[in-house]
Order: C-alpha cells, then sequence, then structure tokens
C-alpha cells in the first residue's frame, strides 16, 4: 500500500454501513470523508434469524453509492467488512454474495473474537494510554476486550447490541436487564477486571454521551475522550432508562434516529458497570474501522504515539526552524523540575505546536490556535489533555485568563493543570520573544531555577526591549501565582 495513499473503509455493521476514508500522509491514518446509512440489519434477527429484505435492499443501495464515491475519489478497491448481524443471519451469506457484485473486493466476515480484538485496537489507536475494558456496542452485539500498554487481551462479542435484544425481548425492559446479566454472568474474567476504566464505542453508546453533554451544559461537543467518573456514567444510564423518547428526543445533538433505542444501550452500561466497577467511563470515536486499518498497516503502536506524530506533522507545515522543538524541550525544563505534573508529551506537543498561528493575524493568533486543538476531531487525547494543550497556546499567542474562551476550558480542566498550561505557554512566548523563533539566538538565553528563584541569564543586547520584559514579568507571576 503506498505511504501517501488515501484508502476506504466500509463497515457493514448490524445498525448502520458507513463508509470512512482514511489518508494515510500524515504517519497514521486521518479520516477525510465518513458517511453512514442506518439499514437496521440486525432489526427482527432475534426472532427470524434472518436478515429482512428490505433492509437488505438498502444496505445494497447505500452500497452502490459507495462504489460510486470510491471510484470518484480515485480509490483502490475498498476494504469491506461485516459484523454481527451478517455472521449470524442464516441468509448472511446471500447478502454478502450480492454486495461482492456491487463492490470491488471482497467482504470479510469477521467472527466475534476478531471483532472485539480489532475494536480494541481502534481504541487503543486513538487512547494510546488506555488500561482497562474496551466496549464496542453495535446493533446486534457487544464486544468486550481487555486493553493495557498498547496491547489487547482477552475479548469476546456477546448478543446483546440494542436491536437485538428490543427484538428477543419484545420491547420489555426487565427481561432485556436478565438476558444481558445472563451473558455478562458468563464471562468470568469480566469481575476479576473489577477497578478497570471503561472505554466506549460505537453510536448508541456515543448518544449516550450526548444525551449527558446536553443535559450538563458541557463545553466541548466532541464524543472522543470524553470521560465520566463511573457514579456519573451509572446516573446517566439510570436517566435514560427512565426517560420518556419525547424527552430524549428534545435534547440538542442526540440522533432522532437513536432515540428507540437508548434504553437499551443504558441498560448494557448500566450493567456491564456493575460487573466491572470502573474508577471512569471514557468515549472513543475509534473502533472497528481505525483498528483494522492499523492491523493492515501492521502498525504497532507501543511504538508509534499518535499525538506525536499528528503535533509534528502540524510542526513541519508551520515552518518552524529545524532542531528548535528539541531546544523548547530543554529550554523549559527548568520549570517542570521532575516533569511538574505534566506527562512530557504533552510538553513535546505544546513545542511542536509552538509555531502553529504564525500565520495568522496577530489579534486571532490566540483563538485560532485554541481552537485548532480544541476542536480538532483527530487528536487522540483525553478532554483534559485536550484542553490543557489548548489553554497553553493560547497563553502562548498572548490570550487572557478572564476571556471567555479560557474560561470555557476551566469547566473540564483542574486548576492545577490550567495553571501548569498558563506558564508552559508563556514560557513558550518568551522563547519566542527572545529568539525570533531562531534557534541560534535561543541557545544564547537560558532559564534557571535556584531554590523556587526563577532567573532568565542572556546577554543583555537580547533582554533589551519592552516586549521581553513585559513577557519575562508575566511568566515570573504565573510562576509565583498559586492555582485557582
Amino acid at each position: 500500500m503506498r505511504a501517501d495513499a488515501r484508502v476506504a473503509v466500509i463497515d457493514i455493521g448490524s445498525n448502520s454501513v458507513r463508509m470512512v476514508v482514511f489518508d494515510l500522509r500524515h504517519g497514521l491514518p486521518l479520516a477525510v470523508f465518513n458517511e453512514k446509512v442506518t439499514c437496521r440489519l440486525a432489526e427482527g434477527l432475534a426472532t427470524t434469524g434472518r436478515l429482512a429484505e428490505a433492509n437488505m435492499r438498502r444496505t445494497l443501495d447505500c452500497l452502490r453509492r459507495f462504489a460510486d464515491l470510491a471510484a470518484a475519489m480515485r480509490l483502490g478497491p475498498p476494504f469491506t467488512l461485516a459484523t454481527a448481524a451478517v455472521r449470524d443471519a442464516s441468509n448472511g451469506p446471500d447478502l454478502v454474495r450480492e454486495v461482492e457484485t456491487v463492490l470491488p473486493g471482497r467482504v470479510v466476515v469477521l467472527d466475534g473474537e476478531e471483532e472485539a480484538r480489532l475494536s480494541a485496537l481502534g481504541v487503543l489507536s486513538g487512547l494510546p494510554d488506555a488500561r482497562g475494558i474496551a466496549g464496542d456496542l453495535g446493533g446486534g452485539s457487544v464486544e468486550l476486550t481487555e486493553i493495557a500498554a498498547g496491547e489487547v487481551g482477552r475479548g469476546i462479542s456477546l448478543p446483546l447490541g440494542p436491536l437485538r435484544l428490543a427484538d428477543a425481548t419484545g420491547g420489555d425492559l426487565d427481561k432485556a436487564r436478565q438476558a444481558i446479566d445472563r451473558e455478562l454472568e458468563q464471562v468470568a474474567w469480566l469481575e476479576r477486571s473489577s477497578g478497570s476504566d471503561l472505554f466506549l464505542v460505537g453510536g448508541a453508546w456515543r448518544a449516550l454521551a450526548r444525551v449527558m453533554m446536553a443535559r450538563s451544559d458541557y463545553p466541548l461537543h466532541i464524543i472522543h475522550g470524553y470521560g465520566l467518573k463511573a457514579g456519573a456514567a451509572a446516573a446517566l444510564a439510570s436517566y435514560v432508562i427512565r426517560a420518556k423518547p419525547s424527552a430524549l428526543a428534545r435534547l440538542p445533538d442526540v440522533p432522532r434516529q437513536r432515540v428507540d433505542s437508548l434504553p437499551y444501550a443504558a441498560l448494557v452500561l448500566s450493567r456491564l458497570l456493575a460487573v466491572v466497577r470502573p474508577n471512569e467511563v471514557c468515549f472513543s470515536a475509534h473502533g472497528l474501522r481505525e483498528g483494522y486499518l492499523f492491523d493492515r498497516l501492521a502498525i504497532d503502536l507501543r511504538e508509534h504515539d499518535a499525538l506525536l506524530l499528528a503535533t509534528d506533522w502540524w510542526a513541519r507545515q508551520s515552518d518552524i526552524e529545524p532542531g528548535m522543538v528539541d531546544l523548547l524541550i530543554d529550554w523549559i525544563d527548568p520549570l517542570f523540575a521532575n516533569g511538574g505534573g505534566i506527562d512530557p508529551r504533552l510538553r513535546l506537543a505544546a513545542c511542536q505546536l509552538s509555531n502553529i498561528a504564525w500565520h495568522e493575524h496577530p489579534e486571532y493568533r490566540a483563538l485560532q490556535a485554541l481552537e485548532a486543538v480544541l476542536r480538532t476531531p483527530s487528536l487522540p487525547l483525553r478532554h483534559a489533555e485536550r484542553g490543557f494543550l489548548a489553554l497553553a497556546l493560547w497563553f502562548r499567542y498572548g490570550g487572557r485568563r478572564s476571556m471567555p474562551q479560557a474560561v470555557e476550558i476551566t469547566q473540564f480542566l483542574r486548576a492545577d493543570l490550567a495553571h501548569r498550561a498558563r506558564v508552559l505557554g508563556l514560557a513558550l512566548r518568551l522563547a519566542d520573544k527572545l529568539s525570533g523563533g531562531t534557534v541560534s539566538l535561543l541557545k544564547q538565553a537560558r532559564l534557571e531555577v535556584d531554590q523556587g528563584t526563577v532567573r532568565l541569564l542572556a546577554p543583555p543586547a537580547l533582554l533589551a526591549g519592552e516586549s521581553v520584559e513585559r513577557d519575562l514579568a508575566a511568566l515570573l507571576r504565573a510562576i509565583n501565582e498559586p492555582a485557582r
């Protein structure tokens, strides 16, 4: 496969059929096109054992469109995957044969364990530090897999998708709860995973996240990396199970087509929380499709940090001088003794992005830098990490604490992290003012910390000028102020 190619992955799922086009030129796959059609293949499967003819026709119609799109985009044959509904239905092979007359290439029908493994690999591609249980909820099944240290462990697929549960129980939530408990009781290693975090994938669980965001007026409407404490997740599930469909449908950004399945998705989450008893629940936008592509490309997630590959690409686009990123890392290091409570990869990412907004109008550089990090959906970050980076760049470009954009971030960022982001951003700003963005001049200056006192050591000519004095004073004030 060419390193500069674009490739399409088509996922024939139990509820929806989706095509995602990935651009591979940035070192890791970047989604540049994403379209889904709700075909509900799992509808009626639990009672008939077959895919409904009308839903099969709808699937084939949307795949003809996807074939036309792929041809117009000059893509090669797509990677086409089929999951629970197709593999479990007695007429699933018939659909596969028809699909292969519509799309070039063959359809890969994934078994349950392979679907679980690839979904978990997708979670790790977007949340490299994820440790716990990855859960991918589709219309017909849920895949549960152990993940830790960039590796995938045991996995299983259970027939607990919302469409299948609704059919099998005739819409009775009490019967659905009993069915869920029976399936979960058979997975002994789940209880032994007590205290592990849960990482949730799938449209129905993403819709639950949107319910929580809408009810709490959460400021960042990006699902990937959104986290909840286990108690909040349990309360969310309880609310959705009891809520009237009309109340859920009125919430902003909650997909109308998901409303009927939301109580079942909430019920699966509720029972899973009771078994695993996690500390936190985190939502992932990366799953099966990303995992399949990572597996196909043989990308070792332990050796490639998706965040740093992305920010390195941004650095190269921003014309930062070669060698400047490494110099900035060393230059700011005295301010963060023993790491200063900041993940080293976040400090490196901030240095790589230091020049990101140089080409914007000076009045809007802080805003553009903040928005670029805060709103870009593809960054493999949890929300607190995203907020930290965005706030650091806000201060790097002269943004003020009192402005609404900065205040908004503090809603999902601890006070101590917000304080460190300010110090980091102001240190990067001072480095730029001293050197004009040049390695040769920044090498002539250094920060020194002695018994809590910070000094800037540099030739007098570099220190002359009001802007340098002003930025140094701002940095010193930030260092000496308590987090608030």
